[in-house]
C-alpha cells in the first residue's frame, strides 16, 4: 500500500490571508507563523484527507507518494 502525503510547493503558494487550506484542516496540521511566510504540514497531525489539497485555490497542495517527496519534491520547497 502506497502512502500519499500533501505537501506545499513553496513556488506556487500566494501566502494567503487567511489561508483556505488552513482554515479547513480539522486537525490542525498546517501551520504558519508568519503572515508574509509560506505554510507546512505537520504530517504527525496531518490524517491526509487531502481536504487542504481541495481548498487551495493555487494548487499549491498535491498529495504525492513517499517515495515521490523523497525523490526530489524537496527541491520546491
Amino acid at each position: 500500500m502506497d502512502l500519499f502525503n500533501p505537501l506545499i510547493n513553496w513556488n506556487r503558494c500566494q501566502v494567503c490571508n487567511p489561508c483556505d487550506a488552513q482554515m479547513v484542516c480539522k486537525t490542525h496540521a498546517i501551520m504558519k507563523i508568519d503572515l508574509d511566510e509560506p505554510p507546512w504540514i505537520e504530517m504527525d497531525r496531518c490524517n491526509r484527507c487531502a481536504l487542504c489539497v481541495l481548498a487551495c485555490s493555487y494548487e499549491a497542495i498535491q498529495m504525492h507518494k513517499l517515495s515521490e517527496y523523497v525523490s526530489g519534491w524537496d527541491k520546491y520547497s
